[in-house]
């Protein structure tokens, strides 16, 4: 059976820049303080250079190669070799990326809003609700994105 869901170029850049902008916000300005002290500032144009050119870079690709995800039309660009590569690159990044993010999500919530109760709480509720979405399909985290990212902007 064939998955016929599909999102927009446009809830793939704001999927990208969602996921970019989190960790700008909550992640880079302790790490760059740590590093850089007093000159922390001076990384945010770069960082968010970077950011914004991925994820145009990443729209583009995505309007170009309509109805293929990222591994095929990387084995399109690069050849099946590299393509499968760095495909597989892809999956070890994203599974670092949600593993940080669940023990950053626990964290938060242990420290400020439940001190009290289990980490085990906070990993299972996020991975429950992550769990759900995609079970839901990619249409509907892709709407989701449209409507919560620019509200997430605002507050």
């Amino acid at each position: 059976m064939h998955n016929t869901e599909k999102i927009t170029a446009n809830q793939l850049g704001i999927l990208l820049f969602s996921f970019i902008a989190s960790t700008i916000i909550l992640t880079i300005p302790g790490l760059m303080a740590m590093f850089a002290k007093q000159d922390a500032w001076i990384s945010v144009l770069p960082s968010t250079t970077t950011g914004l050119l991925s994820i145009w870079v990443m729209t583009k690709l995505a309007k170009r190669y309509p109805g293929l995800t990222i591994i095929a039309y990387s084995q399109k660009i690069l050849g099946k070799w590299l393509g499968t590569c760095l495909g597989l690159y892809y999956i070890y990044f994203w599974f670092m990326s949600i593993s940080i993010m669940t023990i950053q999500h626990t964290f938060f919530i242990k420290t400020l809003l439940l001190p009290r109760s289990p980490s085990i709480i906070g990993s299972l509720t996020l991975l429950i609700l992550c769990g759900l979405a995609v079970y839901m399909g990619i249409e509907v985290i892709g709407r989701c994105a449209e409507f919560l990212t620019p509200l997430k902007l605002f507050f």
